[in-house]
């Protein structure tokens, strides 16, 4: 993927085996710079600390099913920040309902 080597993506996601897959894939792809964390509420405190570093995260993978609808209320957060509302953000599950 051009231009991966100068992305910086945060991972989300509770379930370890997920989350180390996806970083497998982003690195398959180039992707250099990735941060991850299985916490909705770390995953604030990251954005924040890489955004006061003035080095911003550009894409956010995240699950949709996090404990206690985090990653619904993350989406939010995210959405609804003037800080990070720009933000790529493609959220991720590997529940097999195709309601969600």
């Amino acid at each position: 993927m051009k231009h991966a080597d100068k992305l910086k993506v945060l991972v989300v996601d509770d379930d370890a085996d997920m989350r180390a897959e996806h970083l497998q894939i982003l690195k398959k792809i180039g992707v250099q710079t990735i941060l991850e964390t299985d916490l909705v509420v770390r995953a604030k405190e990251i954005l924040l600390e890489e955004f006061n570093k003035a080095e911003p995260i550009h894409l956010i993978l995240c699950d949709h099913h996090m404990p206690n609808n985090l990653g619904i209320d993350f989406i939010n957060f995210v959405r609804l920040s003037l800080k990070f509302k720009d933000i790529a953000f493609i959220t991720i599950t590997s529940d097999s309902d195709r309601s969600v």
